[in-house]
């Protein structure tokens, strides 16, 4: 029986596939298994399911998924691409994924001390015994759709083991869709492991260049081990006939940090999943989070942070705007366990309605075991602020720019824990430029 969630794309979950190709290891094989079965026999298989009550996939029915490999070269040319790699920060490297394969011929050439592709990194059988112990441990205290999805059927992505050595690495991991004539589905999969005392900030970028309608499923697994450090920023800027279901697991040590940045602002349909692990103590979590929507466009975030030991800290603070018919959703849990004093834990909603009939959901939650915590959660919703409006015209500025001025300070607190300039400095263009171009019309 497939699950009532993906009912509308029951023939594609219906086949048998390999997860890797050219991989021959039982484990591998029974990590497929395992998910198709937790996918066919879970929860999921309810009508009503709490955790999508806000978001369907009901307008994929009747299209025909298949799974492309895209040769990279062919992408050359394409004025999109070229325009992306403009915009990359000048001190970051960068690795290209087409159709969740990595692409050698766009990605920088120094990048092999701390990264393989996961095909090759697997085939090893020196890696054998690390990918066994380690491999698709980061799952949550529930069986996820979207990580089950991508765990039956990935067939590459990405392994990335950053050390303290390697300095403070800045990573762009760009993620392409493309198909010229045939609604494509693909998987990246990405394995992040911060060694002891590592530094890093790791930004992923999704973009879509297809026609018809396509769905990207990545999952990362990031491991942040003792004293290290992320920045992680999560970019979906999918074009208007994608769908993006896509979930990042990490797990903190002692005296580890987590900063976290989600920029939904493309695709028709957008699901994006945070789940977040704190293991150790003394261990540091944010994710901040803004989207931006016009006409049908709809947003899911959700995020479920779990503090298993005690002293740990985190804050979630997501904004969003909305217009039309477009929908934004954010589910937020903070679960603290019975071992969990000293915990610290903050969560916030806000977002702003403009013209239309859009519509917001805001589902905070909160969990605690433990007697000795700080824990909080808000969500305020509104519209533009009519006095702030007509005091900026009447000094001259014009109605238009006046809208974009108030909506790009609602969202400036949300890039403060970015300390990158020149990263901050593309983020906030490719938000304006966004405004201007889908809020503002």
């Amino acid at each position: 029986m497939i699950p009532a969630i993906l009912s509308p794309i029951e023939k594609y979950v219906s086949k048998q596939e390999s997860v890797l190709d050219n991989v021959d290891f039982g484990y591998l094989e029974n990590i497929r298994n395992d998910s198709k079965n937790i996918l066919l026999n879970s929860e999921y298989n309810a009508l009503h399911n709490e955790s999508w009550k806000y978001t369907s996939l009901k307008s994929l029915k009747n299209i025909n998924l298949v799974n492309q490999r895209f040769n990279d070269s062919d992408l050359k040319d394409i004025l999109d691409l070229k325009n992306i790699k403009k915009n990359l920060e000048n001190d970051s490297l960068n690795l290209f994924f087409v159709n969740g394969y990595f692409s050698e011929t766009l990605s920088s050439k120094e990048v092999n001390k701390f990264f393989s592709s996961l095909d090759v990194f697997m085939s090893s059988k020196s890696n054998h015994q690390f990918t066994s112990d380690n491999f698709a441990q980061t799952i949550g205290s529930k069986p996820s759709l979207t990580s089950c999805l991508n765990r039956s059927f990935f067939n590459t992505g990405g392994v990335f083991k950053i050390t303290k050595d390697l300095g403070r690495l800045q990573l762009n991991i760009i993620s392409i869709t493309t198909s010229e004539d045939q609604s494509v589905i693909n998987h990246p999969r990405y394995y992040i492991i911060l060694e002891e005392g590592a530094e890093a900030t790791v930004a992923e970028k999704h973009y879509g260049f297809c026609k018809n309608t396509y769905l990207t499923n990545p999952l990362s697994e990031v491991i942040i081990s003792s004293g290290a450090l992320l920045n992680h920023l999560y970019i979906v800027d999918q074009n208007s006939v994608g769908f993006h279901v896509g979930r990042t697991e990490i797990s903190l040590d002692n005296e580890s940090t987590y900063n976290g940045l989600v920029m939904c602002l493309g695709g028709m349909l957008t699901r994006y999943e945070v789940y977040l692990l704190i293991n150790g103590q003394r261990s540091k979590a944010t994710v901040n989070g803004l989207y931006c929507l016009s006409n049908n466009q709809h947003v899911d975030i959700t995020s479920e942070i779990i503090h298993k030991n005690e002293h740990s800290y985190s804050n979630q603070y997501i904004k969003g705007i909305v217009k039309d018919k477009s929908k934004g959703v954010f589910q937020g849990k903070i679960h603290v366990g019975k071992d969990g004093n000293g915990t610290e834990a903050n969560q916030m909603h806000k977002a702003l309605l403009l013209e239309g009939n859009p519509e917001i959901d805001c589902k905070p939650e909160l969990e605690i075991f433990a007697e000795n915590v700080k824990c909080s959660h808000g969500a305020t919703t509104g519209e533009l602020d009519k006095d702030q409006l007509f005091y900026l015209t009447s000094r001259g500025i014009s109605p238009e720019n006046a809208r974009l001025l108030l909506i790009k300070g609602f969202f400036d607190d949300i890039f403060m824990g970015t300390d990158n300039t020149s990263l901050l400095r593309s983020l906030k263009s490719n938000l304006s430029e966004w405004i201007e171009d889908n809020i503002l019309i």
